[in-house]
């Protein structure tokens, strides 16, 4: 008993100093959308766009060039990758928005997972709420990827309509596509949805059985 008292405290402890370094997170987001909203050249303009590009022509002559005025600090890291800045005020509050949602929404599954904790350490773990509880993770990680692919859409659409290379055609991979995509946590937030009208089942027959005593 002690030993499951002691796992379910430093689960307590772990999950806190998450659920600060989110709040950390959201805080110091919201102020840098704030100051770029502002001034989109300030210092404090670290989101890069980066994409892969493919080479037709494989000369060394080949250079960028930006279509958008917004772009800036556009630069070569390696041969096929570059790497831009955008002072595009809509572009970046589209982008530090969908960002912030994606943490908020991973930072409502630690809250959850928080509160499914305590009623596990204090021995009530079969309730409804923690059905809907289960119920509400997988969809927060589901929508959190959704939100991610949003993000990466307007990235990639935004970049092939704004910077080309001479000699070459902006693209993303199949590879990135699948990358980008994190499968495995939408199976995750599936697998969660399916629990939780399991467990809510669960839970039901558990309270018609406790009436019936």
């Amino acid at each position: 008993m002690d030993d499951k008292k002691g796992v379910s405290k430093t689960l307590k402890v772990l999950l806190t100093i998450v659920y600060c370094f989110f709040i950390l997170i959201l805080f110091a987001g919201s102020i840098n959308l704030i100051v770029l909203m502002i001034n989109p050249h300030s210092p404090t303009n670290i989101f890069g766009f980066a994409q892969t590009y493919l080479l037709d022509d494989q000369t060394p002559n080949n250079h960028i060039v930006d279509e958008d005025r917004g772009l800036f600090d556009t630069q070569f890291l390696m041969t096929g990758f570059a790497l831009t800045k955008t002072e595009n005020r809509l572009i970046l509050a589209a982008v530090i928005g969908l960002w912030l949602l994606y943490f908020f929404l991973y930072l409502r599954v630690i809250i959850l997972l928080r509160r499914f904790l305590r009623t596990v350490t204090e021995g009530t773990p079969f309730i409804m709420e923690n059905a809907r509880r289960m119920r509400d993770m997988g969809l927060c990680l589901i929508g959190a990827e959704i939100v991610r692919l949003i993000f990466t859409i307007i990235a990639v659409v935004y970049l092939n309509s704004s910077l080309h290379v001479e000699g070459a055609r902006i693209f993303i991979s199949v590879e990135e596509i699948i990358q980008y995509l994190n499968l495995e946590l939408y199976f995750a937030g599936l697998v969660l949805v399916v629990l939780s009208g399991i467990f809510k089942r669960g839970t039901e027959i558990q309270t018609d059985q406790d009436l019936t005593i």
